[in-house]
């Protein structure tokens, strides 16, 4: 196994580095590195959490999955990787592995990665669906207000006409004002956030530059806010974002996404993980496209992609 000093390179995915893995440990648990080199290269590494016979990549996160040291891997490197790490956490006490995967938009391994793991006795313990903006294709702000479709565009022409700021928060009495708000966009529609202000702040500190907040304001008071966590280098990942407070005839939340996308733009940016736009479908755990939240998240540009859970 790996040192954590290893792992927290800027390569890996911040879901799979032991810094995350720590804030969410339970007793009898412990985060686990394995690490494949060649040749003296360290190429690539799976990390996750062992808890009773059972690993876990993207453990109490939205996705976890191998990382590679270059952004682009030959299929054997790829194939190798997966099978010395896998090799390693079996051997560390591993009964069943199970791989959140990270949507294929997050790099050129990533398909090679999911069918390596189906064609390794790996088997879909779920299918979700995640949306992503790719901003590689509008580098500009311009560009993308071109992109979008006459009706999104409008909807921002509103919006723009109102006396509207947008700024990163800081401070913790900030950021607890703005989950605050959140969990009353989330109690509006009889559902919770999954993370508490407390452990978003403590995850601010372990983390440092990686989550982050941005406020939509009206009239100088915030009404719409975006929870944002730098996830891979060129890669931001929105945990969670919703409006409240106010009383506009029309939702903010467009105006919310053009104001994230610029501010992405302007950090070069190339990739908005929006999440998943998924509802259950039945009492199996099957599940279906939200139709609305697919709807708002294709007004913005972004694209369906699948997100995968595998298990051995």
């Amino acid at each position: 196994m790996a040192t954590s000093t290893l792992h927290d390179a800027a390569w890996t995915t911040v879901f799979n580095r032991p810094a995350f893995h720590a804030l969410n440990l339970r007793p009898g648990a412990e985060s686990l590195v394995a690490v494949h080199t060649h040749e003296e290269r360290t190429v690539g590494s799976l990390a996750g959490v062992l808890a009773g016979g059972v690993f876990t990549s993207g453990d109490c996160a939205p996705f976890g999955g191998a990382d590679f040291a270059r952004p682009r891997e030959t299929p054997a490197n790829v194939a190798a990787t997966l099978d010395a790490t896998l090799d390693q956490v079996e051997a560390a006490g591993a009964q069943t592995v199970r791989i959140r995967c990270r949507p294929a938009p997050y790099g050129d391994t990533g398909s090679l990665v999911a069918f390596d793991l189906l064609n390794r006795g790996f088997r879909v313990e779920v299918a979700d669906l995640a949306h992503l903006i790719d901003l590689s294709a509008t580098p500009t702000p311009d560009a993308y207000l071109a992109a979008l479709k006459s009706p999104a565009r409008r909807a921002l022409n509103h919006l723009r006409a109102l006396d509207t700021g947008f700024t990163e928060v800081t401070g913790d009495d900030g950021w607890r004002d703005g989950h605050a708000l959140l969990t009353e966009n989330r109690a509006a529609k009889d559902r919770q956030l999954s993370l508490d202000a407390d452990y978003l702040l403590r995850a601010r500190t372990a983390l440092p530059g990686v989550l982050r907040m941005f406020a939509l304001t009206h009239a100088g008071a915030p009404i719409a806010i975006a929870t944002v966590y730098v996830v891979a280098p060129g890669c931001w990942y929105v945990y969670a974002w919703g409006d409240a407070r106010h009383e506009l005839p029309r939702s903010p939340m467009n105006l919310l996404g053009l104001r994230v996308v610029e501010a992405a733009l302007a950090e070069g940016v190339q990739l908005i993980d929006l999440g998943t736009s998924t509802i259950p479908a039945s009492d199996d755990g099957a599940l279906a496209a939200d139709a609305g939240m697919t709807q708002f998240k294709t007004s913005l540009l972004a694209r369906p992609h699948p997100r995968l859970v595998l298990t051995r």
